[in-house]
Order: structure tokens, then C-alpha cells, then sequence
């Protein structure tokens, strides 16, 4: 899952002080050509003869013009050290105080910035290892994505030092984070990352941060469930970036989440082969038996994670709760989508963002990540 993700972002959002800008910029160019407009007639020379009527009129229509003129000027002139004052930008200011140094090399610990990248490299070397064993096309394009937009994150106090990872030239779209315990005492934004964080890898886009993907190294993952873990967050990133650079409407989280599990099915359809399909098979056939003794329609209604049904026989023992969890959780979207494929009497694919849904909103068990299933 996405987690930090901002609700309804939509397109990429207008601030108030771009709206501020926005306003001033018009009333500025409106003033500047009013005044133009006046120096214009007001330096024009006149023809005599064309004056019609008498010349009382004419100095009085004068002095007009040259009070409204030196009005205009100082309005001019006010505005002028305003926008001295308030520079306009196209650049979207950030909704709170929250510093970021970007493409930052200054005051850096290299041995901090070594371990980090590390940490990055472990995760992408599991990523990596994934896209390899599966050889599909989308995960090959995330893959492509993700080694040509990625930057390294440093947490700092209350801010995020941004670097170009390793060996690697361009500057990238989010940046990977790899988050240490140390990291909880560097402001509050970073504690809390770090203590709420029920994932192995997160896709954060708030509108008051730059886009990263935090990633854990304090918890045991295998291989296999790191890369795809990696891999999931990165679909994300990918989405966003697509949305951005369309500068259309980023999609509702159900329907992005839908996609992406999808996506991950897929890969795990290639990676367990067919003693996994067997696996999805016999789960779905019993879930499906359990749900009409218990006056469930299946394919219309859904009921949350039950028992292991034997994953440790398909991918090895978990290293971890959290590894447990996610694996049974993903296998148990995957089976209730086959049922609602079989079952399911309308829109397939909102019936599939419900279940998306009722998993994240349910209350669901408490457990030490770090411990062992």
C-alpha cells in the first residue's frame, strides 16, 4: 500500500500564494498599461487646429491628465517594490515550514550517506532480483523508472537532504529513504515515520514533502518479499510521476491500490508457479464453501484474513511478522479477486477497490513486526 499518500490530491495542486502571484502579476501588467496609456496621451503632441472649443477646457482637461498621471505613477511605483518585496515564482512553495535541501552535498557524513546507501542498495539489488526471475514488461519498465529517477534521502533535523545516489547521473523524482533508529530523534516528522511505519517499504507523496519511499532495515524480509515490496511502492511512485508529468488528476486511491495489487499478483504468478496457482485454487474453493455456511455471497461479500493456509510452503518460513502478515494479506486480496472474477454480478473492478478498502480501513491484529512468526 501507498501509505502517507495525500487524499484526493488531484492534479497538481494551486497554491494560494501561486493564486496570490497570480493576482498580483494581472493587476501589475493592467496598471503598467494603464500608465503607458497615460504617458502616451499625455506627451502627445497636439494639433491645434483639431482643438475644438475653448482653451479654458483644454488646461483644465491638461492639469487632469497630469494629476492622473502622477496617481498612476506612484501606484506604479508601489507595486514595483512590492514585487521587490514578494517575488513572483512558478515554483509550488510547500504547505508548511518543512525544509528541504535538494541535490545537497554540503556538511554531508559520508559515513552516514555510505550506510544509507548501503541499505538502498540491498533493497535494490532484491528489487532487481525480482524483475529478473519474472521478465515482465511493466515490472522491467518500473525497473527502468525507478534507475532513472531515483535520488538517495538523508534524514536531517526536521528536513531531508537529497543526493544523487551512487554512480548515478540524473536527478530523480522521489528519493529512497532507508530509515535507521536513529532517525527518531530528528524532529518530529521522522519520529513518526519511523514508530507508525507497518511496512516494510511506504510511496510517501504529501503535498508538504518531497516524494520518497521509506524503507526499513530494522526488520527481516526475504529476499523475494523485500524485492516485492520495493517493487509495489515503486508501481506507485510510477503512477504519480505519470500523473505529474501529464499534469493530469492523480487516480482514487482504491483504484491506484486495484492496479498495483494486480500488478503484484502477476508477479507472484510467475515467481510460485503452479504450486502457488494450486495453492490460490484451494483456498478460493474453501473460502467460497466457508462463506455460504456462513450466508456470505462470494464475489459480493468478503471476510477478513483467516488461517495460513501454507505460504511457508511456497516461499520459505517468514523472517519476520511483518513478512508473515504482508504475504498472507496479499494472498488473501488474490483469492477473494478470483472469487469476485467467478461470482460477481456487476463492476468487477469496484467490487475488487471494496475489498482494497475494507482491508485498510478494518481493525487489524496487532503484532511486534520485528518478531518472528
Amino acid at each position: 500500500m501507498s501509505a502517507f499518500q495525500a487524499e484526493d490530491t488531484g492534479s497538481i495542486p494551486v497554491t494560494r500564494s501561486e493564486q496570490k502571484n497570480a493576482k498580483q502579476l494581472a493587476f501589475f501588467c493592467l496598471t503598467f498599461l494603464i500608465f503607458i496609456v497615460n504617458i502616451y496621451s499625455w506627451f502627445k503632441k497636439i494639433n491645434p487646429q483639431q482643438i475644438k472649443g475653448d482653451i479654458k477646457v483644454r488646461i483644465k482637461q491638461e492639469k487632469r491628465n497630469l494629476v492622473t498621471t502622477k496617481i498612476m505613477i506612484i501606484i506604479f511605483l508601489l507595486l514595483f517594490f512590492c514585487s521587490l518585496l514578494v517575488p513572483i515564482s512558478n515554483e509550488r512553495q510547500p504547505v508548511n515550514s518543512a525544509k528541504t535541501r535538494l541535490i545537497s552535498y554540503e556538511n554531508i557524513d559520508e559515513s552516514e550517506r555510505v550506510l544509507r546507501q548501503e541499505i538502498a542498495n540491498r533493497w535494490l539489488s532484491n528489487f532487481n532480483l525480482v524483475v529478473e526471475k519474472t521478465k515482465d514488461p511493466e515490472a522491467m519498465a518500473v525497473r527502468s523508472f525507478v534507475f532513472s529517477n531515483c535520488n538517495l534521502g538523508l534524514p536531517k533535523q526536521d528536513s531531508l537532504q537529497v543526493i544523487k545516489m551512487d554512480g548515478w547521473e540524473k536527478e530523480g523524482f522521489f528519493s529512497l529513504v532507508c530509515l535507521i533508529e536513529a532517525d527518531k530523534k530528528k524532529g518530529e516528522v521522522w519520529s513518526l515515520y519511523y514508530n507508525d511505519f507497518q511496512g516494510a517499504a511506504a510511496f510517501v507523496d504529501r503535498p508538504d514533502w518531497p516524494k520518497m519511499i521509506l524503507l526499513r532495515d530494522d526488520i527481516p524480509f526475504s529476499p523475494v518479499w523485500a524485492g516485492l515490496s520495493l517493487l509495489h511502492e515503486a508501481r506507485h511512485a510510477q503512477y504519480h510521476f505519470e500523473a505529474e508529468k501529464r499534469q493530469t488528476a492523480l487516480m482514487p486511491m482504491a483504484v491506484e491500490e486495484r492496479l498495483v495489487h494486480q500488478f503484484i499478483h502477476r508477479q507472484l504468478n510467475w515467481l510460485g508457479g503452479m504450486p502457488y496457482a494450486q495453492l490460490i485454487q484451494t483456498e478460493a474453493d474453501f473460502l467460497e464453501t466457508e462463506m455460504r455456511k456462513n450466508s456470505l455471497t462470494p464475489g459480493q461479500q468478503w471476510t477478513l484474513p483467516g488461517k495460513d493456509p501454507g505460504l511457508d510452503q511456497i516461499w520459505s518460513k517468514a523472517l519476520s511478522n511483518l513478512e508473515y502478515h504482508m504475504r498472507l494479506n496479499t494472498f488473501w486480496i488474490q483469492v477473494n479477486y478470483l472469487l469476485v472474477d467467478r461470482y460477481h454480478q456487476g463492476d468487477k473492478n469496484k467490487a475488487k477497490e471494496q475489498i482494497i478498502v475494507n482491508l485498510y480501513l478494518s481493525d487489524s491484529e496487532q503484532f511486534d513486526p520485528r518478531g518472528v512468526p
